[in-house]
């Protein structure tokens, strides 16, 4: 333990006048566990400062209100809407594809059905009955 450290907690002692020695030392471990509890919360809270500032420039970004911090709220309902869109257009460009596929597969089996009826020809005009 530092020098700072023992000097900190001596004067938790002195200001602590009359309490006993076992309380003393609870209340300097609560105060110990509050200070590396609000550390932890304090990274969140900054962590999500930061990642609020972003989704705040991409909405003034969107909206074109460049002088405009939106209520959270507001925020978050434009988010949920632009992830929504993203699933539509995720569904709208997979249904492009799957109409592609049968487009193709179509053609396919058309191109097939001709080339059998052409081999059943071939097959006829040798005398081969199929």
């Amino acid at each position: 333990m530092s020098e700072d450290r023992l000097e900190e907690i001596k004067g938790y002692r002195e200001a602590m006048d009359g309490v006993t020695d076992d309380e003393a030392d609870w209340l300097i471990l609560e105060l110990e566990e509050c200070r590396a509890e609000n550390k932890e919360l304090q990274a969140v809270f900054d962590l999500q400062a930061t990642r609020t500032k972003k989704a705040e420039k991409m909405w003034q970004q969107a909206t074109g209100k460049h002088s405009t911090l939106p209520d959270l709220g507001v925020l978050l309902d434009w988010l949920m809407g632009e992830i929504k869109q993203l699933h539509e257009n995720e569904n709208v460009e997979m249904v492009r594809r799957i109409e592609n596929c049968l487009e193709i597969a179509i053609d396919r089996a058309e191109n097939a059905e001709a080339e059998v009826k052409r081999l059943r020809s071939i097959l006829a005009y040798q005398g081969k009955v199929f």
